[in-house]
């Protein structure tokens, strides 16, 4: 992989989620809720509550426990988007 692959994948923003979960630098908490036990957690929209506009969200309503795309990597403490930080990476040549 070249500077020119990653800052095409950085374009697309699901590109690059994707590509960041497949090397495992993004968590993937899709499943069972592991607070109620009862909903199924995927990625919803959430431009409230996730400077990337998604969010890990329990599908029950009684529960609703949501969680950073970002939770647990070393993107979690930035005020940045992930497009923004790879993008600056890449201009620094980081």
């Amino acid at each position: 992989m070249n500077y020119d692959d990653l800052y095409e994948i950085s374009k697309d923003f699901n590109s690059l989620r994707v590509w960041l979960q497949e090397r495992e630098v993004l968590g993937d908490f899709g499943g069972v809720c592991t607070v109620c036990f009862k909903g199924c957690v995927n990625l919803r929209l959430d431009k409230s509550f996730s400077k990337d506009g998604l969010s890990w969200r329990c599908s029950n309503k009684a529960c609703g426990k949501k969680t950073s795309i970002s939770q647990g990597s070393w993107f979690s403490k930035s005020h940045l988007s992930l497009q923004q930080i790879i993008q600056v990476d890449l201009l620094l040549g980081i």
